[in-house]
């Protein structure tokens, strides 16, 4: 994954959580790799094919990863098998995978569509991001079957995409225009983290890009080192943008400011002593992931037995990870309203009034 240089209206962005199922082993292999390379890797257990257009021609340089069918956080979606497991196409439009676990999965292609012309006009002809065996949509998809044994081949016809382009300002945590940044225009629909690209910050704060097919994006700005230390806040400024039938103008990239979470923890009295303040910790799961635009602050209890963490604005579920076993949480409260099955709309800078009630001998 690209990552920028710097860092509604404030709106959520989208950010890299994918579910990883592959053995440590799944290599993408290079499309130059050797015949005496492939045979050495065994099992010869993988997907090999070509990208290709409407016209049999073969598309280098586009960027092909796996997904597979899970339901992590709720919907049936698809979701990406693991980050690593990309490869980019060759000359001839090539691309293999090796060492996958045998079972079905489906492949995405992403084109990497050129933003100008060679007359440095908007490029407005080129290719859709593409689902096996030439669906524009991921609803269109079609599984390909790994077996033990040979390889699998699979070949991607690239849909034909009219482009677009997306153009505004970016603001830094600061109020003011970024020095020297890059903005990151990362995927959405499930496809936070396989690829993105990088777009220069103006001094005037301003930025303006091209080459997009329709779908949705993530417009992201991170400042200082990333990913951030645990013992700091991260700072970035987001937007997020779908581009359907027109050029998107005006977006304006802003700061968006974690929300800071405080409560207590309530547990009887009379076994209160048997319970380890610093083994509980707490924090906020995101009901969409691809909201969630940085690492999560999550709290430790205090010996106080009241805590605080830091998440991302949006709907989310509260998180009790506790460390020593026979102990649950049976309630969750906001402001004396139970939200254990509901969530909470974190929103604003400051939320207090969050109630986790704590019993010891129920099965977690």
């Amino acid at each position: 994954m690209m990552e920028p240089g710097g860092r509604m209206s404030r709106v959520l962005m989208g950010l890299v959580i994918v579910i990883s199922v592959l053995a440590p082993d799944l290599a993408a292999e290079a499309p130059g790799q050797t015949a005496a390379a492939r045979q050495s890797a065994s099992p010869a257990t993988g997907i090999s094919g070509r990208v290709i257009n409407a016209s049999g021609q073969p598309v280098p340089g586009t960027v092909v990863t796996l997904l597979r069918r899970e339901s992590p956080f709720g919907a049936l979606q698809l979701v990406p098998v693991n980050l690593r497991a990309k490869v980019t196409t060759g000359p001839k439009g090539e691309f293999v995978f090796q060492h996958i676990p045998a079972g079905p999965y489906f492949l995405v292609a992403l084109p990497q569509n050129s933003a100008a012309t060679p007359n440095n006009r908007p490029n407005r002809s080129g290719y859709a991001i593409t689902y096996y065996p030439n669906a524009a949509t991921a609803a269109g998809a079609k599984s390909v079957t790994v077996i033990v044994g040979p390889t699998v081949t699979a070949n991607i016809t690239l849909a034909p995409a009219y482009l677009f382009g997306i153009s505004g300002s970016v603001i830094a945590s600061d109020g003011r225009p970024p020095k020297g940044a890059v903005l990151g225009i990362l995927h959405g629909n499930g496809l936070s983290g396989v690829d993105a690209k990088g777009v220069p910050v103006r001094v005037d704060g301003t930025f303006q890009t091209a080459g997009l097919p329709p779908g949705t994006y993530f417009l992201q700005m991170r400042e200082g080192v990333w990913p951030p230390p645990a013992d700091v806040i991260p700072k970035l400024s987001g937007a997020k943008v779908t581009i359907s039938d027109r050029d998107i103008e005006g977006i304006r990239v802003a700061p968006i400011d974690m929300v800071h979470v405080t409560g207590r923890v309530v547990v009887d009295r009379s076994i209160r002593s048997l319970l380890t303040p610093a083994s509980v910790e707490i924090s906020a799961t995101p009901a969409d992931f691809e909201s969630m635009p940085g690492p999560q602050r999550p709290g430790i209890l205090k010996n106080d037995f009241t805590f605080e963490f830091r998440t991302w604005p949006g709907q989310g579920n509260i998180r009790v990870a506790l460390r020593v076993p026979g102990w649950a949480a049976t309630a969750i409260r906001l402001k004396g309203v139970d939200v254990k099955e509901t969530g909470v709309n974190f929103q604003g800078k400051e939320m207090s009034g969050l109630e986790i009630e704590l019993v010891k001998g129920l099965k977690r």
